[in-house]
């Protein structure tokens, strides 16, 4: 059989393709931060000339609020300890074959 050649690019000519490719890239991306910049500075010549004009009065800062005074803290009582009861259980009554559902 007869070799066939590859359709697919060698490395060195992949290589320049890549370059080429990263190169304009660069380029572009230079070029577009760097008229953004120039536009920038342009935009913020044109804020300070422009004559300022006294602007609406200003409304005043509501003044803080005064917190609530704290009550007082009277001293604590000497509470009496609470003696807790043992709660009676009802006995268990054994179950028969019927079901509680006729009630």
């Amino acid at each position: 059989m007869a070799d066939k050649k590859s359709k697919l690019p060698d490395l060195n000519e992949l290589g320049s393709m890549a370059g080429k490719l990263f190169k304009d890239i660069k380029n572009s991306v230079t070029d577009i931060v760097k008229d953004y910049k120039e536009k920038r500075e342009v935009g913020e010549e044109e804020k300070a000339k422009a004559p300022e004009t006294p602007a609406a009065p200003k409304a005043k800062p509501a003044a803080p609020k005064a917190k609530p005074a704290e009550p007082t803290k009277a001293e604590p009582k000497a509470e009496k300890p609470v003696e807790q009861k043992p709660v009676p259980m009802p006995e268990a009554k054994p179950e028969t074959g019927e079901t509680k559902d006729k009630e």
